[in-house]
């Protein structure tokens, strides 16, 4: 979560022009998605509810890493 944010605080996430590139909008997806509390396992399911979270979060920083890091 910390890497996303950073990145869209970046100057190359506030300096992008459409159409994005697919790491950029995988992060913007991720960080919706993280941020939704009704998705494809609702949060408020104990014990499971975050798990769909972490996992697509951490697919998109494995797929993107090197561009989030320089980015």
């Amino acid at each position: 979560v910390h890497i996303i944010t950073r990145f869209l605080e970046s100057p190359a996430a506030q300096q992008a022009k459409d159409p994005l590139p697919r790491w950029m909008a995988e992060t913007g997806f991720a960080a919706g998605y993280l941020l939704k509390r009704c998705d494809l396992i609702p949060d408020h399911v104990a014990d499971i509810g975050l798990s769909d979270d972490a996992l697509i979060l951490q697919r998109v920083v494995r797929r993107n890493q090197s561009e989030l890091i320089s980015g």
